[in-house]
């Protein structure tokens, strides 16, 4: 038996390193080769999905059919679009997290049922600012009356109306009614076309004095007047329609200035030729004239003036009363006064100038031209319709 020598152990050591190198070189190729067949063969699928197919084929066989887009590198498929909406969560397990995408791109595959048609939304009421509250027959009809008047009452501006609005020879419209419930204090400083009929101007002698707040043609549409004979604070667009009126030529009279638009001139010299024929006791109740046309607002208020348009004229002021120049009675209330005869109102209405003593708020000596309130012509018949006719009686003057 040989003993052992420090060279034999040696050899022994160097075959034991060559082995273990040869069986770990061998174990690699095998490693290599088994992941190549690994990745070759056909993957078997997973228990959840063998249960799908048995449960769904159905959809199994649509899917079959369906051409499942490229799939992207998992670095890609791990990354969350830009959106407020919540994402899927991916498994960290590569054999589910491919699974998992197939039924993403199975899902984005399908065609997606129609969404139902949307309905057709309500539209929101409309508001009343918008237009007029709708009148019932009754003030349907009366406002159609009185529409007839207005438009036969100037003729030279207006064309027609449709029952809500007045129509102007130029295409504007302006509405009749704005159809709300109105104070007198509000009628006077937001008046619409119809508010100057209410109440309906009296035609005729005065039986009694004026109830309160019976101011018939006092309330008058602003945007109405301004748009036939001016604004006489822009540019002078009433000051250039103004004309001379021979007043009481017989009777020593001073010429006066009146508007020319709608022939208001030409009425006014109507009624100062009739007014000259009358008996010499009525001279002084007509002349000096207090005034015409005066560019300024009602007194106390910030509302044009009918002398700004050049359609009144007030005649002696001597004879003259106005509401504010009296004292008040207890309560607040003015007491009536009235020295005008009638003879002298009833040629002036006879012409289509409404006369301020038919006011609770009393401005005797005042005439403006108001045809639509006195009378519309009934073509008809050729006569005139009065809008309240007054019994046969004496004037009530108070001397």
């Amino acid at each position: 038996m040989k003993a052992n020598t420090p060279g034999s152990s040696a050899k022994r050591r160097v075959r034991l390193h060559k082995g273990a190198a040869a069986l770990t070189h061998a174990m690699f190729v095998l490693a290599i080769v088994l992941a190549v067949v690994k990745n070759e063969a056909p993957q078997a699928a997973s228990p959840d999905a063998r249960m799908t197919s048995a449960i769904r084929p159905e959809q199994a066989q649509v899917e079959s059919r369906i051409e499942l887009p490229a799939r992207a590198p998992r670095e890609q498929a791990t990354l969350a679009p830009e959106t407020d909406a919540p994402q899927p969560v991916m498994s960290e397990n590569p054999a589910v997290e491919d699974q998992q995408m197939e039924e993403q791109q199975l899902a984005q595959a399908k065609p997606k049922p129609k969404a139902a048609p949307a309905l057709p939304a309500t539209p929101p009421p409309a508001s009343s600012a918008a237009a007029p509250a709708p009148a019932n027959a009754e003030t349907s009809a009366r406002n159609a009356r009185l529409l007839d008047r207005l438009v036969a009452a100037y003729p030279d501006f207006l064309q027609s109306h449709d029952g809500v609005s007045v129509i102007w020879r130029d295409g504007a419209r302006m509405v009749f009614d704005d159809g709300k419930q109105k104070s007198f204090e509000e009628r006077l400083i937001s008046a619409d076309l119809e508010d100057a009929f209410e109440p309906l101007y009296p035609i005729g002698p005065m039986l009694d004095d004026p109830q309160p707040n019976f101011d018939p043609g006092r309330a008058r549409n602003e945007a109405f007047f301004k748009k036939m004979y001016g604004d006489c604070k822009k540019k002078g667009e009433v000051q250039k329609t103004l004309v001379n009126v021979a007043w009481l030529a017989k009777n020593g009279g001073k010429p006066v200035k009146i508007t020319s638009v709608n022939g208001v001139a030409q009425k006014l010299q109507q009624v100062s030729d009739e007014l000259d024929a009358l008996p010499k006791e009525f001279v002084k109740y007509l002349q000096p004239v207090a005034g015409t046309f005066n560019c300024r607002d009602i007194s106390r208020t910030d509302r044009s003036s009918a002398h700004g348009y050049g359609i009144s004229i007030d005649i002696n002021a001597k004879y003259g009363d106005y509401w504010q120049w009296g004292k008040p009675k207890p309560g607040g209330a003015y007491a009536y006064r009235n020295q005008i005869p009638w003879d002298i109102a009833a040629i002036f209405e006879k012409h289509g100038f409404i006369w301020g003593a038919k006011w609770h708020h009393f401005d005797t000596m005042h005439f403006e031209y108001r045809p639509e309130l006195i009378a519309a012509p009934d073509t008809a018949a050729g006569q005139f319709d009065a809008s309240v006719p007054m019994p046969e009686k004496q004037p009530r003057n108070l001397n």
